[in-house]
């Protein structure tokens, strides 16, 4: 019977030669890029598993609900304020309450305009210091922003990349929605591409060019206790909740731990996998019916 079969086959493939030898050639294609997708998949994974695996284990990170990955505070139902920033420092644990910006810039240079992201880095010397800490980065050429460089700016790795046209370096002057700001410095390569690609400026000059009033994009607290983290994550939310006035369940921010953001981002890849998989399943579905 296997004979028969085998014997078929090879008449088949005589006959129509050229459309059964590209069938085959689409089943090889599909199976290779099924076991790449496969392989990429779960290479990005553990990348960025690994990422997060190397963050600190005692912060949690505090945002408006829906901000996912875009720009915090543009999807926001309500947006975090001073007075929350208060509430937070105020509970017990919390070692330190660091409040960020992170926004999207018009950035001028060598006559082209690109856009890119920037966040703030606090003036005071322990939200610095916290800052500076969880980059875990260095400087590639010239330095850090002290709490007085006024009109001054550090630039991600990518900056120094030939994008305007013409190379940035030290000394360089950015148009940055529409003000002159000076490069201090230009960070070492980071793993992540956001922060290769980000500005980053104090928090007053970033206000006052954004005329930013009260508004907080997140806040990052530090516990003093590791081992406690999650009943900190939950006495936070207690109190936001009932400042809020709002139930369980309805809250319109969230309260993440590294664990709980290490688990939503294996969620979502896990979902990219599956759709991309899928396709690559039904295109070799497609060509091993010949259709």
């Amino acid at each position: 019977m296997i004979k028969d079969y085998f014997f078929l086959a090879l008449e088949n493939l005589r006959h129509r030669g050229l459309r059964s030898w590209l069938t085959m050639l689409g089943i090889f294609i599909g199976i290779a890029a099924v076991v790449s997708l496969i392989s990429l998949g779960n290479g990005l994974q553990e990348t960025i598993t690994g990422q997060f695996s190397s963050l600190s284990v005692d912060v949690l990170t505090i945002q408006n609900a829906g901000t996912g990955f875009g720009p915090p505070g543009s999807t926001a139902v309500k947006k975090l304020t001073e007075h929350d920033l208060k509430i937070i420092e105020s509970v017990s644990g919390v070692k330190l309450a660091v409040p960020r910006l992170i926004r999207v810039v018009s950035v001028d240079y060598n006559k082209e305009r690109q856009f890119k992201y920037i966040t703030d880095i606090p003036e005071e010397s322990d939200k610095m210091k916290f800052v500076y800490d969880s980059l875990g980065i260095g400087v590639e050429e010239g330095r850090l922003l002290n709490s007085n460089d006024k009109g001054k700016v550090v630039l991600g790795n990518d900056f120094l990349k030939d994008s305007f046209g013409k190379p940035i370096r030290v000394g360089s002057t950015l148009i940055i929605n529409g003000e002159d700001f000076e490069v201090a410095g230009i960070l070492e390569k980071a793993s992540t591409f956001v922060v290769n690609g980000a500005i980053l400026m104090l928090n007053d000059d970033i206000e006052n060019l954004l005329d930013i009033n009260s508004e907080i994009d997140l806040i990052v607290a530090q516990v003093d206790d590791k081992d406690e983290i999650n009943n900190v994550a939950e006495e936070i939310e207690l109190r936001l909740r009932k400042d809020r006035n709002e139930k369980i369940g309805e809250e319109d921010f969230s309260v993440q731990t590294p664990i709980q953001s290490l688990e939503s981002v294996n969620s979502i890849l896990t979902i990219i996998n599956m759709i991309v998989i899928g396709i690559a399943a039904v295109s070799l579905l497609v060509g091993g019916l010949g259709l």
